[in-house]
């Protein structure tokens, strides 16, 4: 079996290993640059992938009968005969994504906290890294995960006014000098958004850290960028390429040509779940279920009687109206199967998946704070029955914060919105995103009603009712598969010319 791996440190293989597996590495002068937050170790029958929960970006790996080729660049393991994987396609448009998916065939995902075995049959199988509870206080957690981070950097916070950024831009400014921070945020003129700028605005300001406003071109969105590394799987990062690329250029002409650690809020909401499944609410029971039931009506201003139902049913079935019907499998039996604990792992996996997909070359300093594994330890520390009450959410994260900074900071209830922004976009690229779809992968196998697709798409453009989650999904499924055919045919070309 030939094995061959890319930009990836070999930590281990034995002796007999040697004898069975055809191994070549390449890259290897560049030690400097290969990860050192993955490990690959070679057993006689099988190896093993392990990205750790510290790790950056998820691994790929692509399988076929005589050879397995290992990346953290999903364009070295795949070329002009991978075809796109039906089943992953109809996962992920039913809401299914499987550990380990992507959307090409016999190319597989290591994301961020899981480990990869692959045996000589060849077979791959995955477990989830387990992240221990970690007890503590939120805010001092945090403190000491930003202090070590920013020490003597220049830092671009990404910062929307709402609860994650704020925290993250106040303990920014607990720890390092003010002068060498700059706070970003992007808004949209069509969204109305003057209370989240306002806000935003406001504590920038008490905290004295310059603050710099960025409006979104519609324009740039649904444009993918060539310093976009491409995932194996669609993400919404995808819809912001080339805006966030401006961004990026923005923040490194700021900081005179240096390229500054980016502080990102994402995850926050999942980890200390901001919005939480009626049916997770069984996990509550002998901790004043029947209180915590009210308190969450009132939370979520919804009725008593449609929430309890919910408990006991399950959501409602998901409400696809541009798939065909008959490639409709939904999610409700394994949803109703599935364990409040396992919804909230599940949760925190998406959370983990979005932050592990590719990026940027300008993002090469990029962190989460609240995706670190132990704020997700601390975060888990905690039941859901105390997560929330009747008038807040994420309350041990909200309660430590605004105990150590001032509550004025964390009572904020907006956060930057840009609905409008892309209901312009795709009014704007109507044609090209029409195209896009309705001459693509979905429609070409007939895996959608394109009809459906084009009245959906003009009820989103026309603002008549929010956007439309499905929708959204196909756009970034099509781009993905045809920006990622496009750059393989380029890298032919090229190949064909030095030949």
């Amino acid at each position: 079996m030939r094995l061959e791996i890319y930009n990836l440190r070999t930590t281990y293989i034995t002796p007999a290993a040697q004898e069975k597996w055809s191994l070549i590495e390449f890259n290897k002068t560049a030690e400097k640059n290969k990860s050192t937050e993955s490990t690959i170790a070679i057993h006689n029958d099988h190896i093993s992938i392990e990205n750790k929960i510290t790790g950056t970006s998820e691994i790929y790996a692509r399988i076929s009968k005589d050879s397995i080729k290992i990346s953290p660049h999903l364009l070295e393991v795949i070329d002009s005969n991978t075809r796109v994987s039906r089943q992953a396609i109809l996962r992920y448009l039913n809401n299914r994504k499987a550990l380990g998916d992507t959307i090409w065939e016999g190319v597989f995902t290591i994301g961020i906290g899981v480990l990869a075995k692959i045996s000589k049959e060849p077979r791959i199988h995955f477990h989830e890294i387990p992240i221990p509870k970690t007890n503590g206080d939120p805010a001092d957690r945090l403190t000491n995960i930003i202090s070590a981070r920013v020490k003597n950097q220049k830092v671009l916070i990404r910062f929307s006014g709402g609860l994650d950024s704020t925290s993250i831009l106040t303990t920014c400014a607990s720890v390092t000098e003010t002068k060498n921070l700059l706070a970003l945020t992007w808004f949209s003129k069509f969204d109305g958004a003057s209370a989240d700028l306002t806000n935003s605005t406001k504590i920038a300001k008490a905290l004295n850290i310059e603050h710099h406003l960025i409006e979104i071109d519609e324009e740039s969105l649904f444009q993918i960028t060539a310093t976009q590394s491409l995932p194996g799987y669609p993400t919404p990062a995808l819809a912001f390429s080339k805006f966030l690329e401006t961004l990026n250029d923005y923040s490194i002409r700021h900081f005179n040509g240096i390229t500054p650690v980016i502080l990102d809020g994402h995850g926050g909401d999942h980890i200390f779940l901001e919005y939480i499944d009626p049916f997770m609410l069984r996990s509550c029971v002998g901790r004043g279920f029947f209180r915590k039931i009210k308190e969450y009506c009132q939370l979520n201003a919804t009725e008593f009687l449609k929430t309890t139902s919910k408990i006991i049913k399950g959501r409602d079935p998901e409400n696809l109206n541009i798939l065909h019907k008959r490639y409709r499998t939904g999610s409700w039996p394994r949803y109703f199967m599935t364990s409040p604990r396992s919804m909230r792992k599940n949760i925190i996996r998406e959370a983990l998946d979005e932050i592990g997909a590719p990026k940027m070359h300008q993002e090469s300093k990029i962190f989460y704070p609240l995706l670190h594994p132990l704020m997700i330890g601390c975060a888990l520390s905690y039941n859901l029955a105390e997560l929330f009450n009747a008038t807040n959410s994420r309350i041990p994260l909200r309660s430590s914060l605004s105990k150590k900074f001032g509550a004025e900071l964390f009572n904020q209830a907006c956060k930057g919105a840009v609905t409008s922004s892309f209901q312009k976009s795709l009014a704007i690229q109507r044609k090209h995103l029409t195209n896009l779809v309705t001459n693509g992968y979905c429609a070409s196998n007939n895996l959608i009603d394109t009809e459906a697709f084009k009245e959906t798409y003009e009820t989103s453009a026309r603002g008549i009712n929010d956007i439309n989650y499905e929708l959204m999904k196909i756009i970034m499924l099509e781009l993905l598969i045809s920006h990622t055919h496009r750059r393989i045919g380029r890298r032919h070309e090229n190949e064909t010319i030095h030949t």
